[in-house]
């Protein structure tokens, strides 16, 4: 069975990709500061249908959150049954309900 070649990029496409990416992550790093500074509610970073929170981390999310660091994290993320390596948009309506009653838990 024949790979899939992915098309070779022109220089001008890559550095466009390049920027995007760039720019992604800082909204990210954005989103994430208002978290770790009791700006932005994790729970809504969970309802949010955007690229930017689809795209996150379930743990750097955890992360984000004051009193959290990486061991409650990912105690947290095995005790709700999420891989470490899931998204934000990945998470299924079970899975993002029982995240954001872990998440008001902690609030409380």
């Amino acid at each position: 069975m024949a790979r899939h070649q992915v098309p070779p990029l022109t220089a001008v496409e890559r550095e466009d990709h390049r920027l995007r990416a760039i720019e992604a992550r800082k909204q990210r790093a954005r989103m994430l500061g208002g978290v770790r500074e009791g700006r932005v509610d994790p729970r809504g970073v969970l309802m949010r249908r955007d690229r930017v929170a689809m795209r996150t981390r379930v743990e750097a999310l955890l992360r984000a959150m004051p009193g959290v660091g990486p061991a409650r994290a990912q105690a947290a993320m095995r005790e709700l049954g999420i891989s470490p390596r899931r998204r934000v948009g990945g998470l299924g309506p079970r899975q993002r309900e029982r995240l954001g009653a872990w998440i008001a838990s902690r609030e409380d």
